[in-house]
């Protein structure tokens, strides 16, 4: 189940279907935080939707309550639920909870997110210990995350955060051979961005850095992909720095039309200041781009190989992400696309089928086909019943 069903979910439900029996449950049919129009028409999979609208101008009370319906018509042996923050998450593990079925927490959260207060962190450790069994995780800081909250990492499987990788890869190489950048009204060479233009983006820090990129004599411009509050704010950052020609606001887009973006690009740059995963970089990697990831990205630790497929950088260090890109500027085609091979080879452990399979893990376990992986004396220590 998730809020409202977008291109990730869509893709990790498609890889589900080949490998078990599942339903799906999204909790309103749109969701003005993401801002995407997934393309339901071209997935044959049944969707429970539990509201129409928006999901933020829902009634949470309403929500709970359809929810608690729809898990009792399904009645789940296991349940994937989103989180432990939104209402109809919790109703749904509080059912498995008094049905006797398995609730697995699905969550990228990291701990230096949010400032972490004392009693909410308790609260939160009281929550996942008496509803989750499970855990499935985004990597390496959200198992270290998840095993605080009570969670021991040999219950927490990965590969939660993954994107459609043959979907980038082959939608990008087809561009690549039969069209040109010019044909999108793109530069010949440029950096990009994609993601929302919030404060957490630190879309205002990239700028700044580029400006001093282009100072020192680049000749790469910067295309951004995405909307939000700060783009008024941005294009007057971009035009008093000097450079409203070479920075290029493509606004929104969805689906197909991020192929084009990613196809030409030479470089894909995630600024963050704060950011649970970043799965842009999922899909710049698999679109055999090379990556400037933010350390603040939680997938910077699984996803960016230092020297072989990209960089990790302070977000705050303006001058060395200036330094990052006049490297990836100068360096030649031939080594970026060396590195941009070494990202298609390292997100290809990243797939809807590998987030499947751990699925199917969890599966095998509740149904004794596998051994379980606590013995009985190390789950009572972390408040369990032996299985």
């Amino acid at each position: 189940m998730w809020v409202n069903f977008g291109p990730y979910h869509l893709a990790r439900l498609s890889a589900l279907r080949d490998v078990v029996d599942i339903s799906a449950i999204e909790f309103a049919s749109a969701q003005t935080q993401s801002g995407w129009k997934p393309q339901r028409a071209t997935h044959s999979m049944a969707i429970t939707t539990l509201s129409e609208g928006a999901y933020e101008n829902q009634n949470t009370l309403n929500l709970c309550v359809a929810a608690w319906k729809a898990m009792s018509r399904i009645a789940p042996r296991v349940a994937l639920v989103p989180g432990y923050s939104e209402g109809p998450a919790i109703t749904a593990a509080l059912w498995c909870l008094a049905h006797g079925a398995t609730a697995v927490l699905m969550s990228d959260s990291t701990r230096p997110d949010w400032p972490r207060r004392r009693w909410r962190e308790w609260l939160k450790r009281f929550l996942v210990r008496t509803l989750f069994k499970y855990a499935l995780v985004a990597g390496k800081r959200s198992r270290e995350y998840a095993s605080i909250l009570g969670v021991p990492a040999a219950r927490a499987f990965r590969y939660y955060d993954v994107v459609d990788n043959d979907y980038f890869a082959a939608g990008t190489r087809a561009l690549r051979l039969r069209q040109s950048a010019a044909r999108y009204h793109l530069p010949q060479n440029y950096f990009l961005f994609v993601g929302r233009l919030i404060w957490e983006k630190n879309v205002s820090g990239l700028i700044e850095s580029y400006a001093a990129y282009r100072k020192a004599g680049g000749h790469w411009e910067l295309v951004l992909v995405g909307d939000g509050p700060l783009r008024t704010e941005l294009m007057a950052a971009a035009e008093q720095c000097g450079q409203e020609a070479t920075i290029h606001f493509k606004g929104f887009k969805n689906g197909d039309e991020l192929l084009p973006y990613f196809a030409f690009a030479g470089c894909l740059i995630a600024p963050s200041a704060k950011d649970t995963w970043g799965l842009v970089v999922n899909e710049a990697m698999a679109s055999g781009l090379p990556v400037l990831v933010s350390r603040n990205c939680g997938c910077s630790d699984d996803l960016v190989v230092e020297g072989e497929n990209g960089s990790v950088f302070d977000p705050q260090d303006r001058g060395r992400l200036t330094a990052l890109m006049a490297e990836m500027a100068s360096c030649g085609d031939a080594e970026r696309s060396r590195r941009g091979m070494r990202s298609l080879a390292i997100i290809s452990e990243f797939s809807p089928s590998a987030f499947a399979s751990e699925v199917k893990r969890i599966l095998d376990l509740e149904a004794g086909r596998l051994p379980h992986p606590l013995s009985a004396e190390t789950e009572t220590e972390v408040g369990r019943q032996p299985h």
